[in-house]
């Protein structure tokens, strides 16, 4: 199963290897990924079954994005990603004022009005995941 007691141990392994501690660390959000606040850094830690095909193209997309300057929460620039730890896939992104930490906040991110063609359109970057129709 997919819980915190499974992941904390990853979270620790990540901060090993950022030489951080992760006693600070505190869970934001535990769902289909499991989501830790970390200093001035968020790391997400994506099960095994979500593979890291999958973590690679969500790093594309975002590269992609940021380099033409659309706002977006960025990757901490100067690690390569995503990590490998066991078999759980790990990015690591900057994290935004610590006020919008709450999970009772609304996330407005889940959905767009472009989400249902985002993966169709042209101007995906290469290694985007495509549409399935």
């Amino acid at each position: 199963m997919f819980v915190e007691a499974r992941t904390r141990p990853v979270l620790a392994e990540v901060c090993r290897r950022l030489d951080m501690s992760d006693a600070g660390a505190s869970l934001l959000r535990h769902h289909t990924n499991a989501v830790y606040a970390v200093g001035d850094m968020v790391v997400k830690i994506a099960p095994v079954e979500f593979g890291l095909e999958r973590t690679h193209a969500v790093v594309t997309v975002v590269q992609w994005l940021a380099a033409r300057g659309f706002p977006t929460v960025g990757l901490i620039p100067w690690l390569p990603q995503p990590l490998l730890v066991g078999e759980h896939a790990v990015t690591v992104w900057q994290r935004l004022d610590p006020a919008y930490d709450s999970s009772r906040m609304n996330h407005p991110g889940r959905w767009h009005p472009a989400s249902s063609r985002r993966r169709s359109s042209p101007w995906c970057p290469p290694g985007a995941p495509r549409a399935v129709p």
